[in-house]
C-alpha cells in the first residue's frame, strides 16, 4: 500500500456571513502551480436538503461493514461544467457515492474547473447538522489563505493520510457503472414502504428487489434478476427517503453491484454497494479490461490539458479541437478510466473527466495487477504453449515456482489461478492473463 500525506492549508471550518452560517472547505492539491485560488464560492439555494444529503455522505464515509480498520474521511470535490460533485467512498471502500448539485440549486462563481480533496472534520458534520430551511448556506472551495482556523485554535497544516485505493476505487466503480441496468423507479412515499422491513444486521442469504405486482426486498433465489449482498447496507438511505422526489434502482448486469439514485431538485445522489460488504471496489480489478498495455506519456498529459473536470469525454470532439488523432485518443479512453481520471454518469450513460489534484507519474504505481504481470515478463516467466485459429495457450511461472495455464480465445480469457477459479472473470483480469496478453502483444507486433 502506497499512502500520500495531504497537507492542507487550513481546517475546514465555519464562517460567519452577514445572512447566517457558512463553511470554508479546506483543500489540497499536489498540482500547486496550477492551484490559482477559489474554485467555487456562492450560496446553496436548497440550504436544508443538501445539508441532509451531505450528512448521508458523511455517514457513507464513516460506516465500515468489514474488519479492516482504515478510515477514508476524504471525499473529493469536482467543479465544473455548472455543477459541483462530491464523491466519496466508505471506510471498508464497499459503497461510492456521488453526490451532483447542479446550477438549479446553486448561486455562485464558477471562478476556476478543476478536482480537490476536502477535508470533512467533525465541524463541518456539526454544521451541516445545524443548517435550517431558512438559513443561507454559503460554500466556498479553494482559497489562497494560509492561516489554519478553527474557532479560536490555530493550525499550520493538516496531514491527512489517503491510501491508493482511493483511487483504484474510482478507476473500478465506473466500470460497474457503465454495465448497469435499469430496474424501476419509486415515488418518496413508496420507497420508504420498501425500505421499513430492511435487516438490521447482515443477513446470511442475499436478497433480490422483486417488481411484478409492487415493489419488495425477498430472499434471493437462483433464477432472481436482481441479487443484492449484504442489503443491510441500505439503511444509510433511509433517513434521506422523506426528502426526495423519486428513488431509482439499478443492477449490474452480473449482479456484482447494485445501485441506488436519489433525487430532490437539482440534486441528485448516485449509491453504489459492492456485492458484499467484505468486498471492497479498490480490488476488483475491473479497470483492466480493454486496457491498453502501454503508457503514452506525452498523449496522457496532452489529454488531461485539453479535458475539463466534469464535461463529457468524447474523443472525437477532443481530436477535432486540438487537431490530434481520433484513433490514438480512443484507445487511451481504457488507461484514463483505470488512473480514476474518468468516472461515468449512470443516468446520461457517458463518460466523464474528472481532473484529480496529482501528478500523472503518481498513478503509474497504483495498477498492482498490471505491475505483477511485467514482472513475470522481465523474467522471462510466460512460454507460449500453442496458438492456432486465434487461440493461444501459455504456461506463466509464478514467484512460488507454481505453473498456471492461460488460454486466450476471441470470446473469453482463462486461467487456473485461484483468482479466476473463485471469480471467473467477474472481478477483472488475473496477472497471468494479463501477462500473457503483454507477451503476445509484444511478439505480434
Amino acid at each position: 500500500m502506497i499512502d500520500y500525506s495531504y497537507t492542507y492549508k487550513y481546517r475546514s471550518h465555519e464562517v460567519n456571513e452577514k445572512n447566517g452560517l457558512g463553511i470554508n472547505l479546506s483543500t489540497c492539491s499536489e498540482l500547486q502551480q496550477e492551484f490559482l485560488g477559489t474554485y467555487f464560492y456562492g450560496t446553496i439555494l436548497n440550504p436544508l436538503i443538501t445539508a441532509k444529503f451531505l450528512i448521508t455522505l458523511s455517514s457513507i464515509v464513516n460506516s465500515n461493514y468489514s474488519i479492516n480498520t482504515t478510515r477514508l474521511r476524504d471525499p473529493v470535490i469536482s467543479i465544473g461544467n455548472g455543477q459541483i460533485n462530491f464523491e466519496a467512498f466508505s471506510s471498508c471502500n464497499g459503497i461510492y457515492t456521488k453526490l451532483e448539485l447542479d446550477s438549479k440549486c446553486l448561486d455562485g462563481e464558477f471562478l476556476e474547473s478543476g478536482c480537490v480533496n476536502v477535508d470533512f472534520g467533525e465541524e463541518a458534520f456539526r454544521l451541516f447538522k445545524q443548517i435550517g430551511a431558512k438559513d443561507r448556506f454559503i460554500l466556498g472551495v479553494g482559497t489562497k489563505d494560509v492561516t489554519l482556523i478553527a474557532k479560536k485554535n490555530k493550525v499550520k497544516e493538516r496531514k491527512v493520510p489517503l491510501p491508493n485505493r482511493w483511487i483504484r476505487g474510482f478507476a473500478n466503480v465506473q466500470q460497474y457503472l457503465k454495465d448497469m441496468e435499469y430496474v424501476g423507479t419509486l415515488s418518496s412515499a413508496q420507497s420508504m414502504m420498501l425500505f421499513r422491513n430492511l435487516p438490521q444486521q447482515d443477513p446470511k442469504m442475499d436478497y433480490t428487489l422483486r417488481t411484478d405486482n409492487t415493489f419488495a426486498f425477498s430472499i434471493a433465489r437462483p433464477s432472481s434478476k436482481v441479487k443484492i449482498g449484504s442489503i443491510h447496507r441500505l439503511q444509510l438511505l433511509t433517513h434521506l427517503l422523506p426528502r426526495v422526489n423519486e428513488v431509482a434502482f439499478y443492477r449490474n448486469m452480473d449482479n456484482q453491484a447494485f445501485g441506488v439514485v436519489l433525487r430532490k431538485d437539482g440534486i441528485k445522489m448516485t449509491v453504489l454497494f459492492s456485492r458484499n460488504s467484505y468486498r471492497g471496489f479498490s480490488g476488483d480489478g475491473q479497470q483492466y479490461a480493454g486496457l491498453s498495455l502501454e503508457t503514452p506519456s506525452d498523449l496522457l498529459v496532452a489529454v488531461d490539458r485539453m479535458s475539463k473536470t466534469n464535461e463529457t469525454f468524447n474523443p472525437k470532439n477532443l481530436a477535432i479541437e486540438n487537431n490530434s488523432e481520433l484513433q490514438k485518443l480512443t484507445s487511451i479512453q481504457p488507461f484514463l478510466s483505470s488512473m480514476g481520471l474518468l468516472g461515468y454518469s449512470l443516468e446520461e450513460q457517458a463518460y466523464y473527466y474528472r481532473k484529480l489534484p496529482f501528478k500523472l507519474d503518481r498513478f503509474r504505481n497504483l495498477n498492482s495487477r498490471l505491475n505483477g504481470a511485467e514482472k513475470l515478463l522481465d523474467k522471462n516467466h510466460v512460454q507460449l504453449v500453442s496458438r492456432d485459429n486465434g487461440k493461444l495457450i501459455a504456461k506463466v511461472m509464478a514467484p512460488d515456482n507454481s505453473e498456471y495455464t492461460v488460454a486466450i480465445d476471441h470470446k473469453s480469457e482463462r486461467c487456473t489461478c485461484y483468482w479466476y477459479t473463485r471469480n471467473q472473470g467477474k472481478r477483472g483480469f488475473c496477472k497471468h492473463i494479463l501477462a500473457t496478453l503483454m507477451y503476445n502483444k509484444n511478439n505480434n507486433q
